[in-house]
């Protein structure tokens, strides 16, 4: 058949659908199996040749249009030839059929969504900076109830998200006033979907998490009229009440980002505080906190006694000149407690020694006790005066040695965990707490250590993948250490704890995350949490002098202010959030993994593992336009399929998208392609 008959025969016809198989037939297009995938890989240029003589030459025919729109859409399946397909300038060309009005438009939207289905940074820039102002024109003029609107949405969620990817958010602003899109309108239009949820048709699953999508990411461009705008709060704190973990993750993450944008980090009181409040006194509903802790094991009351420890010893050193002594005292002070060292004015008539304050004597008594081969106290005085002065490299790398020689002592991962990465840090921080010689100071640091550096990592983690991979089981081992760790250092840190605040906030966060819908409207089962922040949260108020505003406070008070309310105003999106994409996939994932809560011990070691496991390789299922069912591998860097991946040639069966992918993963995977198993 020539392809002028083709023409003839698709324009005689007059249906789109009876050309989308005569043009397929004519290519020799086979997109239901992955052989046919792995052909189309090897005609591509050919093929694509074609298509774009149709696509040039044949623009009045719309059955034509409409059909190669549709054909289109079964290739970017595979994520290799949709890239291509980027690469060779035809995204362009489908957004142009979008400006039509006829059903061309409808296949074209259709197409755009199927090519974002699999994430790809570099194409959601490409929509967002040249054709986002053609999608919000098609939203505003489309009935609300339409294919076509509905179809957008799903086109604008992973957009712009995927420029979280590229670090594009923050521009989103300016680049949306210079095109001059109405971004309030576009808020307000997607809050009405989604709170009256008045057009997500029960066999759209995918709706809802769409909206959601294009609200977090206005949130995460916007934060500060986030914050002054109590429907997008309400919205977030909504998605705390849903069955689905990681709906509940997102809304808790957004909310956790945005309020850390505006308010950043808390930031602690100076000893001089701590110890001012202390001499003040406390109301008497707070007392009970402190008496339940030793004077001693209050921070205030620690600080005061290290500096009276310290001046003394240094009046006794600058006679005795004993700075073994010197040095082992401090020593057994930082294995004890939070021994603070203080740059007191040095004096000393008998040492000829030069030095400006005592603190500056601590390196060479460090090098005195190390000529005696009391290599742990040197070190620990050592490690010490190094933190003092912002030598935390080198801090780390002589805590590395102690730990290893004497692992008994909790405060080298003290030190370590000071800079480690995330989840090195809450490895070192669950080791740590391990150590038998574990101050109470230091106790509650690696308390803190691992639960706040879990919940970050829970959130990422929850959110990235799909329920039942590997990662998103770490996310579920991170929330549940970091649940099991804020509920202990609450109960045992000392009230004035410099970070306490910060735990006992968040700790309420976390346990609102992990009951969700099962939270009664009275709040009845959290009453001893929020008595915990509401307490420790005055206590840092009157060291502070004032109320000070932070992330995991703000959050606190933001959900608590609406929970209780959205469950009936936003019954309705609550309840798409149960039946949406996220929720079905949730659900899959418990069927085939079911079980209790995971034993803390099994967390533990689930983080300690190597992955040295032999890769498998995963597949992707996907619905064609026929409703049929195909499945493609997966990359095992990036997760997105296609039928043609190259393989390590090691191992045979890490497979990736291209050499770009294959670098990115290999420091990952160099652990099981290189191990012995696989090796032998």
């Amino acid at each position: 058949m020539s392809l002028k008959t083709l023409v003839d025969a698709c324009t005689s016809s007059k249906d789109w659908t009876h050309a989308y198989f005569l043009i397929g037939k004519y290519l020799e297009l086979d997109t239901q199996s992955r052989n046919g995938f792995k052909k189309l890989h090897e005609n591509w240029k050919e093929v694509m040749l074609n298509m774009r003589l149709l696509y040039t030459d044949y623009q009045e025919h719309d059955v034509i249009i409409a059909a190669l729109m549709n054909l289109l859409r079964d290739i970017v399946a595979d994520a290799v030839l949709r890239d291509r397909m980027f690469a060779e300038g035809w995204i362009p060309r489908i957004v142009e059929i979008t400006k039509r009005s006829d059903y061309c438009r409808n296949r074209a939207l259709k197409t755009l969504s199927r090519i974002l289905m699999h994430p790809s940074p570099e194409i959601s820039l490409y929509l967002y900076r040249n054709s986002f102002q053609q999608l919000c024109s098609i939203l505003f003029e489309s009935p609300p109830e339409s294919e076509d609107a509905d179809l957008v949405i799903q086109i604008m969620g992973p957009t712009l998200t995927g420029l979280l990817a590229v670090g594009e958010t923050p521009k989103i602003p300016t680049t949306f006033a210079r095109a001059g899109i109405d971004v309030v309108r576009l808020r307000a239009l997607v809050l009405d979907r989604m709170q009256g949820c008045l057009y997500n048709k029960p066999d759209n699953a995918a709706s809802t998490c769409h909206e959601l999508m294009i609200i977090m990411a206005l949130a995460y461009a916007y934060p500060e009229v986030t914050l002054s705008t109590p429907r997008v709060l309400e919205c977030f704190v909504a998605c705390l009440r849903s069955s689905s973990l990681q709906i509940r993750v997102l809304g808790m993450r957004t909310l956790h980002s945005v309020c850390g944008t505006v308010l950043g980090p808390y930031s602690g009181p100076d000893v001089v505080k701590l110890v001012g409040a202390m001499c003040k006194g406390y109301p008497a509903h707070l007392n009970a906190r402190f008496a339940a802790h030793a004077p001693t094991q209050c921070f205030a009351e620690e600080s005061l006694n290290s500096r009276m420890k310290f001046q003394a010893l240094t009046e006794e050193t600058s006679v005795s000149l004993d700075w073994v002594k010197f040095g082992k005292e401090i020593a057994k002070n930082i294995i004890a407690g939070e021994a603070a060292i203080f740059p007191l004015p040095f004096s000393s008539e008998k040492c000829k020694l030069d030095f400006d304050t005592w603190f500056d004597a601590i390196p060479f008594a460090a090098s005195v006790l190390r000529a005696r081969s009391d290599f742990d106290s040197a070190d620990l005085i050592e490690v010490k005066y190094l933190m003092n002065v912002g030598q935390w490299m080198t801090a780390a790398d002589i805590a590395r040695k102690g730990a290893k020689r004497s692992p008994n002592i909790g405060f080298w991962y003290q030190i370590l965990c000071a800079s480690a990465g995330e989840a090195e840090g809450v490895r070192l921080a669950l080791e740590g707490l391990k150590c038998p010689i574990l101050a109470p100071y230091t106790r509650s640091s690696l308390l803190y250590t691992a639960s706040t550096r879990s919940f970050s990592l829970a959130l990422k983690n929850l959110t990235s993948v799909e329920p039942g991979d590997r990662v998103h089981d770490e996310g579920l081992a991170y929330l549940n250490i970091c649940a099991e760790n804020l509920e202990t250092l609450v109960k045992v840190a000392a009230p004035d704890f410099t970070a306490l605040v910060v735990a006992a906030n968040l700790n309420l966060l976390v346990q609102i995350l992990l009951r969700g819908p099962e939270i009664s409207p009275d709040l009845k089962a959290l009453e001893s949490t929020i008595k915990d922040a509401r307490e420790i949260s005055e206590i840092d108020d009157l060291i502070q002098g004032k109320g000070v505003a932070f992330d995991a406070r703000k959050v606190k008070d933001i959900i608590l202010g609406k929970l209780v309310t959205v469950s009936t105003e936003w019954a309705e999106f609550i309840q798409c959030t149960n039946a949406s994409s996220l929720a079905l996939v949730e659900l899959a994932a418990k069927a085939s993994k079911p079980g209790a809560k995971v034993d803390p011990q099994e967390l533990v070691d689930m983080l300690n593992k190597t992955h040295l496991e032999e890769p498998q390789r995963t597949t992707a299922k996907f619905i064609r336009s026929d409703q049929t069912e195909m499945r493609l591998y997966r990359c095992s860097q990036c997760q997105n399929p296609s039928a043609a991946m190259r393989k390590c040639a090691v191992c045979g069966q890490a497979c990736y998208c291209n050499r770009e992918c294959q670098k990115k993963h290999w420091k990952a995977h160099k652990k099981a392609c290189k191990s012995a198993v696989l090796s032998a």
